[in-house]
């Protein structure tokens, strides 16, 4: 699966930006519906200190090695897969979600480590109006903030969207519900 735009756009706010201390987690959705279909991307970040002492436990108390960073991203990539689910007009859809090839998966970026996800809804599978709901269970119990990014291209028009205008620590931010059509929208 090529990386999306939306990801590009997603990670044009670094870190920095971000409205949280240094051992906050974020969350960030995009969604994305074009011809092709609907494409979600989830970028989850995670403080550099927390990374660390994850590293030294997988390590037993030793350095780390690259074996032991690539274990670590690995299994932070699968716990932020695992944590999505999609629905469409209600019908639970069985993704094949998979780590996106960004340069920045798995790496450290101002203060946290970056991990991405994406999965897409191919365009058989939707009609003329859809309703999608992206859940994002991913580390739950980590104090958090969420950021969203909603778009339409093409054919598509954004008639509803329940994604934050800026960062917000709101927890009901995890159940994310756009309604895409097809056409003018009234």
């Amino acid at each position: 699966m090529r990386t999306p735009a939306l990801l590009l756009l997603l990670a044009a706010t670094p870190a920095v930006s971000h409205p949280l201390g240094r051992d906050e987690y974020s969350l960030r959705a995009g969604i994305e519906a074009s011809d092709e279909g609907v494409r979600v991307v989830v970028m989850g970040e995670i403080p550099i200190a927390d990374v660390i002492t994850g590293l030294g436990k997988l390590a037993g108390g030793k350095p780390p090695t690259k074996a032991h960073q690539a274990q670590w991203t690995e299994a932070r990539l699968d716990e932020l897969a695992k944590g999505q689910t999609v629905t469409v007009d209600g019908a639970e859809l069985k993704l094949e979600w998979e780590p996106s090839r960004s340069a920045l998966n798995g790496r450290a970026v101002d203060g946290f480590f970056v991990y991405v996800v994406q999965a897409a809804v191919p365009a058989p599978l939707l009609d003329d109006d859809i309703t999608l709901v992206l859940n994002d269970q991913a580390w739950t119990a980590k104090p958090m903030v969420y950021s969203a990014d909603v778009r339409a291209k093409g054919p598509w028009k954004l008639k509803e969207s329940s994604a934050p205008s800026d960062w917000t620590s709101d927890s009901a931010t995890r159940r994310l519900t756009v309604r895409f059509v097809k056409g003018e929208v009234e």
